[in-house]
């Protein structure tokens, strides 16, 4: 993760992400994939609908479902890229 790039297939969602999680400070680029080494499609909103007080066991089953590619009835999708792109 830490030497990925995060995408998002929407305007919406890509939106909603720097709301929820840059406070409303970021910038929305369009980018064309180059190279694909790993990419990984994950539904935020299981991980940011995750209640504050939570059991260890239901914690490991929410990023279980994350990483597995469940998704929520209205999803966030992202991406974790890693490989080439360049700006468009």
């Amino acid at each position: 993760r830490l030497e990925s790039t995060f995408l998002f297939d929407t305007i919406e969602s890509c939106n909603y992400y720097i709301t929820k999680h840059l406070r409303g400070n970021g910038k929305i680029y369009e980018v064309e994939l180059i190279e694909i080494d790993q990419l990984f499609e994950g539904d935020m909103k299981i991980i940011d609908d995750i209640p504050t007080y939570i059991l260890f066991e239901d914690l490991i089953n929410e990023f279980d479902a994350y990483w597995q590619g469940q998704e929520e009835l209205e999803p966030v999708k992202e991406f974790i890229f890693q490989g080439k792109f360049r700006y468009k």
